[in-house]
């Protein structure tokens, strides 16, 4: 019956577009210190939450929903010594000359291609960067800077960064149509987060803030700054894990099936997204190995439990390497700030990026044709997380889908086609009633279908 009870919850309500895969967001009810709060989410989770844009901001506003008064919860954010960080997390390796003419300071580019910081409230006409996509694109939309960080973010991928001098004279060449200088996404201000991410996103008002205040969050999602206070803790926990050893790509397979759920799979610009905040938080610059490699017969690049790699995906070059000039294993490799996914002899020594096992009584589901929505099942609480992690998936009001599959990561079941049953704990599909499927829902989730393919490793997601 529990079963059912997640199928009609399926139909009845909108998918979320978090990035539940990957990182999720948690609450500790009751009222403690920062420093409490700080060691209670390392202990429990990772750490206090780090808010990377307005989707994050959104979801743990609404963890305070229900908590009792004052509905406020401590952040991950605290204010340091003053320092200059780009929108997207980038190193800051390169700079220009800069005036500047405010206290709050937001780096725009003169017709010269000199920068400026001026206050982050003026409007201004701003540039945006697409990841892959070779020329920054001029908005001219007058805008604040964190206006115009949120533009690029939903409909681009950030504020442009800069990091050399022949790319600050292209970014100068495409703004050639601004005659006022134009937002770039170069930040300088004195946030700092607890877990060390680079975040350049912030929701706060009122006067700069002094050195030793901390961050909470109000129910209505804005900041505020304390020195101290008990308030709730808002915690991240992330699931993408690093290896603190080096080992060749086999080795390193052997060891993610014997202890944990996988290999680490990069499904969507989401999961780059998150993986490479990751990287970026714990400071690592050398290749990592994940779970990609190519078929020696065929030529075509897998994920290592048989998933086909695609349609989104980050190759170094472009495209994937050819089969005959091919090194068949695949990592992630920094590349101008960028970690891009490259071939590498699978005998090379590298750390690994591992997803951990989830508790035997988490079951997950995921849906064919459709590898970015899941849905994840705690069978002893009546717990039921769902998330769609595509970008703006939102827009497509996702909330009805007729078919999926069940995975326990405990289990090592061969998938069948046999219908649902509440006894049935793993490794089933669900075909759900056809009154799920209307007419208005999008192409994209009528085409969904069922199939049927043997597992026999631990796996999390689907095919």
């Amino acid at each position: 019956m529990m079963l059912l009870h997640v199928l009609l919850l399926l139909c009845a309500f909108p998918l979320s577009n978090a990035k539940g895969r990957l990182r999720e967001f948690q609450l500790i009810n009751g009222r403690i210190t920062r420093t409490l709060a700080v060691n209670a989410c390392r202990t429990n989770y990772t750490d206090l939450a780090t808010v990377y844009d307005q989707q994050d901001n959104i979801q743990l506003r609404t963890l305070l929903i229900n908590v009792p008064d004052p509905p406020t919860g401590w952040i991950g954010a605290f204010i340091n010594s003053s320092r200059n960080k780009w929108s997207n997390g980038d190193d800051v390796t390169f700079r220009r000359n800069i005036t500047s003419y405010a206290e709050s300071r937001c780096a725009a580019m003169t017709s010269s291609g000199d920068w400026e910081f001026l206050t982050c409230t003026e409007t201004r006409h701003f540039m945006c960067y697409k990841q892959d996509v070779e020329r920054a694109l001029l908005i001219l939309q007058n805008k604040t800077w964190f206006e115009a960080q949120l533009y690029c973010r939903e409909n681009h991928t950030d504020l442009v960064s800069i990091r050399n001098e022949e790319e600050n004279e292209q970014v100068r060449e495409d703004g050639n149509n601004s005659r006022n200088p134009f937002w770039i996404g170069l930040l300088e201000d004195s946030v700092e987060w607890s877990d060390g991410g680079q975040s350049a996103y912030r929701n706060y008002t009122g006067p700069p803030p002094v050195r030793g205040e901390l961050m909470y969050m109000f129910q209505d999602g804005s900041w505020c700054k304390s020195t101290d206070d008990v308030r709730h803790s808002l915690c991240y926990k992330s699931f993408i894990h690093v290896s603190p050893d080096e080992m060749s790509w086999e080795e390193a397979l052997d060891y993610c099936n014997s202890n944990f759920s996988g290999l680490l799979r990069i499904e969507s610009e989401d999961d780059q997204m998150e993986t490479e905040r990751e990287l970026k938080r714990q400071n690592i610059s050398e290749p990592v190995w994940v779970g990609l490699r190519q078929s020696r017969l065929f030529g075509f690049w897998i994920w290592y439990n048989g998933l086909r790699v695609g349609p989104w995906t980050n190759w170094k070059e472009g495209s994937p390497p050819e089969h005959q000039m091919s090194q068949h294993c695949g990592a992630l490799e920094k590349v101008n700030g960028q970690y891009k996914w490259c071939d590498k002899d699978c005998r090379s020594k590298f750390r690994v990026l591992y997803l951990p096992l989830l508790p035997s009584n988490v079951i997950h589901i995921s849906f064919f044709n459709h590898p970015h929505l899941s849905l994840s099942l705690n069978t002893e609480m009546n717990e039921i997380s769902h998330n769609a992690t595509r970008r703006n998936a939102s827009n497509h009001s996702a909330q009805r889908y007729p078919f999926g599959r069940i995975i326990n990561t405990q289990s090592r079941n061969t998938v069948s086609n046999s219908p649902v049953d509440s006894e049935t704990k793993s490794g089933t599909f669900i075909k759900t009633s056809p009154k799920c499927v209307t007419d208005d829902m999008p192409s994209v989730f009528k085409t969904l279908s069922p199939c049927v393919r043997t597992r026999s490793e631990k796996a999390l997601g689907a095919l």
